[in-house]
């Protein structure tokens, strides 16, 4: 499996640590210099503020456009080379496991697509059921995905669609993940977690992301977004949903 880690060039310390971590367990990867703040906005078609006020309550902040632009430049290089792709963000932190995950990770992800490696934080556990056993881990299938795109796995044919159907900003990258009723792709998890956060994961790039007050009309259509989005994600579970 191809690992990319993506990295600010002025992210020193997140670089020595993830690269010398990888290094220690002896596996090969590839640094993604990541997009700057700057340019965040202008690698997408189009910024829809409108769009991306009903999903989240706020604007989207130049970081936020940056880091979804880095993961699509990667989704991009696993369409064109048609391999899949191990990508990680520079504050994951690489368990002990890992080197297992990605064994099992190269003979599953042709077949399931996406596979989340990262912790899916405190008391969420039920948000996951049991796809299959592979090895010594649980192939898990989302009923509702958690936030966070630090490490995952990647299938060329995932990759392909994730791109074509994120060319306009309407989220950032994480909820377009966690949509999965929107972009069509059903999600796994391999458990035990082979990335966890740390410090340095509260150390963010992306700025400082403030709710607003929102209009009467926005405010509307945002909760009825919601509740359209609840109704989806049952109907997709149902027809997605692996027998017990």
């Amino acid at each position: 499996m191809q690992v990319a880690v993506i990295n600010l060039r002025r992210a020193l310390e997140r670089r020595r640590r993830i690269c010398g971590r990888l290094a220690e367990l002896s596996i090969p990867y590839s640094l993604f210099n990541a997009v700057e703040a700057e340019a965040g906005f202008g690698c997408f078609d189009g910024y829809d503020e409108e769009a991306f006020l009903v999903n989240t309550g706020r604007r989207a902040t130049p970081g936020e456009a940056a880091c979804f632009a880095s993961h699509r430049a990667l989704w991009r290089r696993a369409s064109r080379t048609d391999a899949p792709l191990v990508v990680l963000e520079d504050d994951a932190v690489v368990e002990n496991c890992f080197p297992g995950a990605l064994a099992e990770i190269a003979k599953l992800i042709d077949r399931f697509g996406f596979i989340r490696l990262q912790n899916d934080f405190s008391g969420r556990h039920k948000r996951r059921v049991l796809a299959r056993k592979a090895g010594a881990f649980d192939l898990n299938y989302y009923l509702t995905y958690p936030f966070g795109a630090m490490g995952y796995a990647i299938s060329s044919r995932v990759a392909a669609r994730f791109l074509n159907q994120s060319k306009t900003l309407t989220m950032p990258v994480d909820a377009f993940i966690k949509n999965f009723w929107e972009h069509g792709q059903p999600l796994y998890g391999l458990y035990p977690f082979a990335i966890e956060w740390d410090a340095l994961s509260y150390e963010s790039s992306i700025g400082e992301r403030e709710r607003e007050n929102l209009d009467l009309r926005i405010a509307s259509w945002r909760k009825a977004t919601k509740l359209a989005r609840w109704i989806e994600r049952l109907r997709f579970n149902m027809a997605h949903r692996p027998e017990a």
